[in-house]
């Protein structure tokens, strides 16, 4: 490397002029089947579109923050629509910000407000996951035979048919036998919910804290 001066200065004619540089070579277009060719890596994503409502729910991995947040979607929403209606009284020339004109969109969440969060949060779950069973429960005459419900049910064709499945405040609810129980109307008709969905999971979460997560036999013995 000390004796070749090309290791330390370089080529010989970069000191000299452009036009006594060597010849340039125009090297072949390679092909796709030569060894040398790396070959093209393709990437395909498939964009998957979640409803809004869904990504809420499983943002929140607690029941009561769940039901919290819904609570001030609808404190939200109800306000909206009442300065839309004080708008459409007052004239289209007193517009007023959506934020700053009641005093109904501050303060605490109320019990009431928890509960219909909770009926919503319901709601949208049974909507996603029983869409047929609503469908066929909304197209039958109050006065339909509890046979004619059971039949027209079955064709939606789902699941929780055993249940006698029934819409309670526009709820779907556990029906049959339970009716003639000398109990609240929630403990005998309780609301469907799927097994596996995100909801179902954080009542169960929640209860069980709630309990001291205690076992099987202590609840026995309560």
């Amino acid at each position: 490397m000390m004796k070749n001066s090309q290791w330390l200065n370089g080529p010989v004619f970069l000191c000299k002029e452009e036009s006594s540089g060597p010849a340039i070579i125009e090297a072949s277009a390679l092909r796709d089947s030569d060894p040398e060719v790396r070959k093209e890596s393709r990437i395909y994503i498939a964009v998957a579109v979640q409803d809004s409502i869904e990504s809420l729910i499983h943002h929140y991995s607690s029941w009561w923050k769940l039901k919290r947040a819904f609570a001030f979607m609808l404190r939200y929403k109800t306000f909206l629509q009442s300065n839309v209606c004080k708008q459409k009284t007052d004239g289209a020339h007193k517009s007023a910000s959506p934020l700053t004109s009641t005093e109904d969109a501050v303060g605490k969440i109320t019990t009431r407000e928890l509960q219909r969060a909770e009926e919503e949060i319901v709601l949208q779950v049974q909507k996603a996951t029983f869409p047929k069973v609503f469908e066929a429960l909304s197209n039958i005459s109050p006065g339909a035979s509890e046979r004619l419900m059971k039949k027209t049910i079955q064709k939606g064709g789902t699941s929780i048919f055993k249940l006698n499945p029934k819409l309670r405040s526009g709820l779907l609810s556990v029906g049959g036998r339970l009716e003639s129980a000398p109990v609240d109307e929630d403990l005998k008709c309780p609301y469907v919910l799927p097994n596996d969905h995100h909801v179902t999971e954080l009542i169960i979460q929640h209860n069980h804290r709630s309990m001291g997560h205690m076992g099987q036999e202590s609840v026995l013995h309560l």
